[in-house]
């Protein structure tokens, strides 16, 4: 799977009443973030995975998610908590992700459990919020970003029908945003997405043919270094 920072701000824009409310919770945080950082890279050594550090790393997230969700209590409109739940839902991306789980981070199943919970609720807002975007090609983009996030956290927790129903609608707005005015780059990575990751559902349930027709399809969109044989 995916593992990194997605920042659909940047790619869907920051609107202009929230960008100073974003700027002060990003300054409050990127200390945070340098230090998760240095969980793995030291003085010209980088350190090897162990639970240990895994779980270390997986609070700092923790820690400046929790940040953002003060920032989001204590926004005034639904712009301002919008833009700072992308940014929520992007920090805890970076480890719920993995399909590893939560052995794989270290942390006890009540840590792990309330993060995918938190997460979970975060999308459930931003479909919420989504309903009030005026332009229709966006709220479309927005829609297929958070399928993405679902299929991916379904993923994480092996359940690959969850998996597979939202991968196919990030297939469905891909399809239906070809004609949009949107940026063509955006639409091509988000083809690319769903049909890379509905591939791997297939992979993951032994269909191995499907698979490699979603994996081809995936590969005809965009062929950059996301598309690597399943595992």
């Amino acid at each position: 799977m995916k593992h990194f920072i997605i920042t659909l701000l940047a790619l869907c824009g920051i609107s202009a009443n929230a960008q100073d409310i974003y700027d002060k919770c990003m300054n409050e945080i990127q200390p945070i973030l340098k230090d998760a950082d240095t969980v793995w890279i030291g003085d010209n050594y980088i350190n090897g995975y162990t639970q240990e550090r895994q779980a270390r790393y997986c609070r700092f997230y923790i820690q400046a998610s929790n940040i953002v969700e003060k920032y989001v209590q204590n926004a005034t409109n639904i712009d301002d908590k919008a833009d700072l739940l992308w940014l929520q839902s992007d920090l805890l991306s970076e480890f719920l992700w993995n399909d590893d789980g939560q052995d794989y981070n270290g942390l006890s199943s009540t840590e792990y459990n309330e993060q995918v919970n938190k997460y979970m609720s975060i999308q459930k807002k931003l479909l919420e919020y989504n309903n009030i975007i005026p332009n229709n090609d966006e709220r479309e983009l927005d829609q297929a970003h958070i399928a993405k996030n679902y299929g991916y956290i379904y993923f994480a927790q092996h359940n690959y029908n969850k998996a597979k129903e939202q991968f196919n609608i990030v297939i469905s707005k891909y399809n239906t945003l070809l004609n949009s005015s949107l940026d063509t780059n955006l639409i091509k990575e988000l083809g690319q997405i769903g049909y890379y990751n509905l591939g791997y559902v297939e992979y993951r349930v032994g269909n191995i043919n499907l698979s490699n027709t979603y994996y081809n399809k995936a590969k005809s969109i965009l062929n950059d270094e996301y598309i690597t044989p399943y595992k």
